[in-house]
C-alpha cells in the first residue's frame, strides 16, 4: 500500500491544559510500541515493522479503547 509521507501537512500546536497532554502522550507511547503492524519511517524509507518481546499491541483497537473508556 502506498503510504502518503510526501504530500500530507503536519501541525505543531502547543498543549496548555497538563491533563491532556498526559492523554496525548499515552497515545503516542501506544503508537510507538505497536509491535502488531506498526512500522518506523527509516531515512532509507524502507519502513521495518516494529518488533519487541513484549505481548502483541496493535495501537488503533488500544488507542480505541483508551478513549472509550475515557468516558466512564
Amino acid at each position: 500500500m502506498n503510504r502518503n509521507i510526501h504530500s500530507r501537512i503536519e501541525v505543531v500546536f502547543p498543549i496548555y491544559d497538563a491533563k491532556f497532554g498526559e492523554e496525548l502522550n499515552h497515545i503516542l507511547q501506544l503508537q510507538l510500541n505497536d509491535n502488531t503492524k506498526g512500522v518506523m519511517v527509516t531515512t532509507a524509507l524502507d519502513n521495518p515493522r516494529n518488533s519487541n518481546d513484549k505481548a502483541p499491541l496493535a495501537a488503533q483497537q488500544a488507542i480505541y479503547e483508551f478513549v472509550k473508556g475515557m468516558g466512564n
